[in-house]
Order: C-alpha cells, then sequence, then structure tokens
C-alpha cells in the first residue's frame, strides 16, 4: 500500500496510521473499494491529520509573529500557503491565541478537535473569561454549528451582567491598522468594532454603496469591492457627502 507523509525535517516516516509529533501520515487506498463505514473512518483518519497539521502551523505562525510580527507572520502565510489577506489574518491572530490555550493545543495537536472549533475557542478566550476544559470537551463531540450555540451560550453565562462584560471586552479590544504594502505598493485597512459600532458603520457604509450604485452607468458598473473602497475612501476623504 502506498503511503504519504508530512514531517518537520521533510522525511518520509513510515506508519500504518496518524503518526505525531514527529510527522503526520495518511496512507493512501482505493475509496472505490471502501464500504460505507470504511468512507466514514477514512473522513475521521483525515481529519484528525487535518487538526494535527493545523496544530503545527499555528506554532510555526506564532513562532513568526514572535520573532517579527503579525504583519510580517501574515505576509509569509500569504506566501507559502498562498492564503488570502484575509484568511492569514485570522490564521495568524488564532495562532497568537492558542499559545496560551494549552488544553485547547493539546487537543488539536492530538486531532481530538477541528481546526475550526480550537479557533471558534482561541476567539472566545479573546473576548472574555471560558472554561476551557468545558469547551474542549464538548468541541471532541459537536458539530461546528451546534459548537458555535454551545460556545455562545457558554460566554452568557459566564458574563455576570447578562453580556455587558461581553460588550464591554469586545469594545476594549477594538484596533484598526493602515499601512502600505511592500509587495503591492496599495494602501491597506483593517478594522475590528464592537457590535454596536460595527452596525452603526455597516449602517452608513450601505448607503453610500447604495448611492454610488445609483449614480453609476449601468453599462459600466464598478465591482462590489471596487464600490466598497470608493465609499470608504468618499466618507473618509470628502465627509460633507456623508
Amino acid at each position: 500500500m502506498e503511503s504519504t507523509s508530512i514531517s518537520r525535517h521533510h522525511k518520509d516516516i513510515p506508519c500504518k496510521d496518524v503518526c505525531y509529533p514527529d510527522g503526520v501520515s495518511v496512507a493512501a487506498v482505493d475509496v472505490a473499494g471502501l464500504s460505507g463505514d470504511g468512507l466514514r473512518g477514512r473522513l475521521r483518519e483525515i481529519g484528525r491529520a487535518e487538526s494535527k497539521l493545523g496544530a503545527m502551523k499555528s506554532q510555526v505562525l506564532a513562532e513568526l509573529s514572535r520573532r517579527e510580527n503579525a504583519v510580517a507572520a501574515e505576509r509569509v502565510a500569504r506566501e507559502e500557503l498562498q492564503s488570502s489577506r484575509r484568511g492569514a489574518q485570522r490564521d495568524v491572530e488564532a495562532a497568537e491565541r492558542l499559545t496560551v490555550l494549552s488544553e485547547t493545543s493539546e487537543a488539536l495537536s492530538s486531532g481530538d478537535i477541528p481546526v475550526g472549533h480550537a479557533q471558534l475557542i482561541a476567539r472566545a478566550a479573546s473576548e472574555g473569561p471560558i472554561d476551557q476544559s468545558l469547551l474542549v470537551e464538548a468541541a471532541k463531540h459537536q458539530g461546528y454549528d451546534q459548537f458555535a450555540k454551545t460556545l455562545r451560550t457558554h460566554q452568557k453565562e459566564q458574563s455576570d451582567d447578562d453580556g455587558q462584560s461581553i460588550f464591554d471586552r469586545q469594545h476594549k479590544n477594538r484596533k484598526g491598522r493602515a499601512f502600505s504594502s511592500r509587495e503591492t505598493g496599495m494602501y491597506l485597512m483593517s478594522g475590528e468594532f464592537d457590535p454596536i459600532t460595527g452596525a452603526k458603520i455597516d449602517t452608513v457604509l450601505a448607503a453610500k454603496e447604495k448611492e454610488l450604485w445609483n449614480q453609476e452607468d449601468p453599462s459600466d458598473r464598478r465591482t462590489p469591492q471596487q464600490r466598497m473602497a470608493d465609499a470608504i475612501a468618499e466618507l473618509i476623504l470628502e465627509p460633507g457627502k456623508g
């Protein structure tokens, strides 16, 4: 049976099942010959391998961020993993948060929880106090949508004042960035806001986008991304029009 493997030293590691921490290996099989249960088991095995690779990626991104900064780590992720800008930013943020969430990191490294679940826990931890052990245990058995609901309920239960503490922490964690890209020469902006501020911004942007849409030549419309960029620029540079 042919097998494929990935390791930290780029050497093949012979193993029948998934191996870690020396490497991650999933044997190649003819899926056409598998039964229904066999296909389910195959997906389960692949899922565990993806979790372990996700843990490895998280460790590398966190170390890159520690040595330089988050922007540099995001740039490397985009270059080496061909990630989108938003995807790279999300991965680096989660990686930084996971460095202090030992139980979550261990569960991810062992393949017991999926990458998406670990990222949800990391984000929740940045918003307020959580019972990490409880959430990790739930993440082992629940699908993504169910776990997301469990996590939101848990956050509300952890808040002493029916959501106000969560909002205060969200507001405290607001952040914005604006810089010129060395790769493209383009000027980049990004921001994170509390839900109330975000809703106000969304309302203003939607109104400006609609205004620009109405002004366009129907035969020569901007893309949605171009229209959003123009809406933001006009609101900032020409506030009298907003």
